[in-house]
Parts: structure tokens; C-alpha cells; sequence
């Protein structure tokens, strides 16, 4: 019975054995397919990390010298900030004193625009007063008789042609050329110079000065200077339009530029 038991088992073992030696055959092909299968997906997922982890380096590498550009930059407008900000200290403090010297300058202006009012109502007043003074004179030669021809002046002083004499019997000039030396025209001559005492051009001489009474350019004066051709009198020279005949000092020197003399 055990014989017979044994010659079974051994049979069943014979008939199983091919199956259980293909079945172990079968599972290493098994895997091994399998994990090449996996070898082959790891190295197409390498490949692909790979060219990602290059691409993140490119990307890397741009942002860092796109980093260094931006702080160059940034330091630029960093120095330009502060080249800005002291000149708009600069500016602040040339604002303040051109303000300060604004401020002073119209003090000063107030100051003249305030002399100037005194000044302009001082005139007006000095004015009103001329005014009266001038129609008072109006009026005395209204009621006296024209005014007389003057006493010929004595005949040592007399020369030809035209000439000036004022009324204490000085000799004034000739009415001639400027390379004449007693022209009253020679801005050199004792009769034309500026700075002559003889000169109606001067105007601090008794006979060129605003004051005098014998001055050409006294509009009050009461013997102002005497035109004459040799010893005929023509008329006096000034500005006082009371005296008849009279010509203006200015109509002489339209005088002389009209004949070429000056």
C-alpha cells in the first residue's frame, strides 16, 4: 500500500515538474522584460531631465546676468538720484537768495517809487509855481511897452560878421565855422567850450547857466545874450520867450549844422 502509495506521488510529481521548471523558466524572462522596460522609460525620463536641468542652468544664467545688468542700472539711477538731489539742494539755495535778493530789490524799488512821489509832487508843485510866475510876467508885459532896442554895445568889441555880446559887454564869439577859435560852434575855443566862462555852453557860466539873468538858457533871464551883425543888432538869444525879438541857443546850432559848421 505505501509502495503503491509512494508510485502515485511519483508519478504526479513527474507529470508536474515540466510545468513547475516552465514556470520557473517563464518568470525570470518575465522580469527582466520588465525591468528593461523600466530602464529604457528611466532613460528617456534622464534624457528629459537632463535637457530640463540645462534648459533651468540657461535660464539660470540669464537671470543672473539680467540680475547684474539691473543693479548696474539700478547703481546708475542710484548716482543720478544723488546727483539730482544735491542740485536740487543747489537749486533750493540759489532760489533763496535770488528770493532775498528779489525781496531787497523791491524794497529798494518802494523805496525810489516812494522818493520818486515826493519828487514828481515837489515838481508839480515847483511847476504850478512857474506856471503863476510865468503868467504874472505875462501879464507886466502885457501892460508895458515892447521891450527896447538895446544900446549898441561900444564899437571896440564889434567885429564883422555875426556875433554874440552878452549884457555886461562880454564878448560871447562869432557865429562861424568850428575851425574858427572865437566860433561860439569851437568846442575848444574860449567861446564854445563846455568848460569856458565865456561859453553859453557852459552850463555853470553866468551865461549858459538855468540861473543867471544873463544866461541864454535862463527861460526867466531878464538880459540874456545879443545876436548882432557887426553893430546892428538882429536879436536876443534865450530861452525866455517874453523877449521879442528873441532866437532860441538850439536855433543857432540848427543854424550852424544847416551852413555846414558843425
Amino acid at each position: 500500500m505505501k509502495k503503491r502509495h509512494f508510485q502515485l506521488s511519483l508519478i504526479a510529481l513527474l507529470i508536474l515538474l515540466p510545468v513547475v521548471v516552465s514556470l520557473v523558466g517563464c518568470m525570470p524572462a518575465s522580469e527582466d522584460e520588465d525591468w528593461e522596460n523600466k530602464y529604457e522609460t528611466l532613460k528617456i525620463e534622464k534624457t528629459i531631465l537632463t535637457a530640463d536641468l540645462r534648459t533651468l542652468q540657461s535660464d539660470v544664467a540669464y537671470l543672473r546676468t539680467t540680475s547684474d545688468t539691473l543693479r548696474d542700472e539700478y547703481d546708475t539711477m542710484k548716482a543720478e538720484y544723488n546727483t539730482l538731489k544735491a542740485e536740487n539742494g543747489t537749486l533750493r539755495a540759489t532760489s533763496k537768495k535770488l528770493q532775498a535778493d528779489y525781496d531787497s530789490v523791491q524794497t529798494t524799488y518802494n523805496a525810489i517809487q516812494t522818493e520818486h512821489d515826493t519828487l514828481r509832487a515837489d515838481y508839480n508843485a515847483l511847476e504850478a509855481l512857474y506856471n503863476d510866475v510865468t503868467d504874472e510876467l505875462a501879464e507886466i508885459n502885457k501892460s508895458s511897452p515892447p521891450s527896447p532896442t538895446p544900446t549898441i554895445t561900444p564899437s571896440s568889441i564889434l567885429k564883422k560878421g555875426l556875433h554874440l555880446i552878452a549884457q555886461d559887454s562880454t564878448y560871447l564869439g562869432t557865429l562861424d565855422s568850428e575851425f574858427v577859435s572865437e566860433s561860439i560852434f569851437n568846442d575848444f575855443g574860449k567861446c564854445g567850450s563846455e568848460f569856458s566862462s565865456t561859453s553859453i555852453w557852459n552850463d555853470f557860466s553866468k551865461y549858459g547857466s538855468l540861473f543867471s539873468s544873463l544866461s541864454a538858457f535862463n527861460d526867466l533871464a531878464s538880459e540874456p545874450p545879443m545876436l548882432y551883425d557887426v553893430d546892428k543888432f538882429i536879436c536876443y538869444v534865450t530861452t525866455n520867450t517874453l523877449k521879442s525879438p528873441r532866437t532860441s541857443p538850439y536855433s543857432l546850432i540848427a543854424f550852424a549844422e544847416s551852413m555846414g559848421w558843425k
